[in-house]
């Protein structure tokens, strides 16, 4: 493994946001940056002695790969048990945390944002850690050096794939009742491995898939589904095949922006974790008053039609953690 060595050119603290890591790769975050997070995350893990079975799971950016690899060679060598689940939604890779008893995880994505950002969602069990629940902690921990040993001895490694219990999971939630027509825009992100195998299963859905094809470089359209000009390949598949409901993902699954074909017109709605009038931030903010018990009213954010409720209700579960 490369050496680490920690200074301003090799970590910036300015990538630890409010709920998640992100900066631009490789100015920013590079495999290096990754290595000493993973260093300063071990102390965090040993400080807590709460565990250290770690969850990794990618989207599918190019640069996911090796920011995954450099995380894992520096856990295993710090004495983790790491647990690599490869490419994965941030929906599955929360079912897959959850199903793995696994005491902490890294998510590495940088969600809706162009390809040339990459991060981590790093998680406690199946909660987000967030500024004020360990990203701080973790974020100057790196930026010290001080870095933790979770045993004398090297790590454990193991793979394993969470996809085909993972559709099981969400086709024992919901049944529809009678056959819908959808169009369902992957973007050639990480959902583009997950839609095939939900849609050969669940028969009531007469589905079109667009960007079905797994891209690395993102290059099919903007990954973030509420992006200028990002949502017009579906609207225009809405309208041209006559479908009740479109479904534009994002590159790591947990946003969705809906499209209804209402009177011969592409009606836009919001979902996943981002509720309808939220900017990311707002939404990140919302989800830290809740952990910490504060609840904040619920809005509805999808636009439901008669003939797409349950369909809404399939991928509102789809978008959720597990249980």
């Amino acid at each position: 493994m490369p050496e680490v060595k920690a200074g301003p050119k090799a970590f910036h603290p300015e990538i630890f946001r409010a709920y998640d890591i992100r900066g631009l790769y490789p100015q920013e975050l590079d495999e290096n940056a990754a290595a000493l997070i993973a260093a300063g995350f071990a102390e965090y893990l040993r400080r807590r002695g709460s565990g250290r079975r770690v969850l990794i799971g990618r989207d599918v950016r190019w640069s996911s790969q090796e920011l995954g690899e450099a995380l894992k060679e520096r856990l295993c060598a710090l004495g983790a048990e790491v647990v690599d689940i490869g490419l994965a939604t941030t929906p599955m890779f929360t079912f897959a945390m959850h199903e793995a008893r696994a005491d902490f995880g890294f998510m590495v994505t940088a969600s809706h944002n162009p390809v040339s950002y990459n991060g981590f969602k790093l998680y406690e069990k199946t909660r987000t850690l967030s500024e004020k629940s360990g990203l701080g902690e973790i974020r100057e921990l790196a930026a010290r050096g001080e870095f933790g040993i979770l045993s004398e001895r090297r790590g454990s490694f193991e793979k394993k794939d969470f996809l085909e219990s993972y559709v099981k999971f969400l086709l024992s939630q919901v049944r529809l009742p009678k056959k819908i027509t959808a169009v369902f825009d992957a973007g050639g992100g990480a959902v583009a491995m997950v839609l095939p195998e939900l849609l050969k299963k669940e028969k009531n859905i007469q589905a079109t898939l667009l960007f079905k094809d797994l891209d690395p470089a993102l290059a099919r359209r903007h990954p973030d589904p509420l992006a200028p000009g990002a949502s017009e390949f579906a609207c225009e598949s809405v309208l041209s095949y006559k479908a009740e409901v479109g479904f534009v993902f994002d590159a790591d699954g947990n946003l969705y922006l809906q499209t209804g074909n209402k009177y011969g017109k592409c009606d836009l709605s919001v979902g996943g974790h981002v509720r309808k009038g939220e900017s990311y931030e707002d939404a990140a903010k919302r989800e830290m008053l809740e952990e910490i018990g504060l609840t904040v009213p619920i809005q509805l954010v999808s636009t439901f039609f008669p003939t797409d409720a349950r369909l809404n209700h399939f991928w509102t579960i789809y978008t959720a953690n597990a249980p």
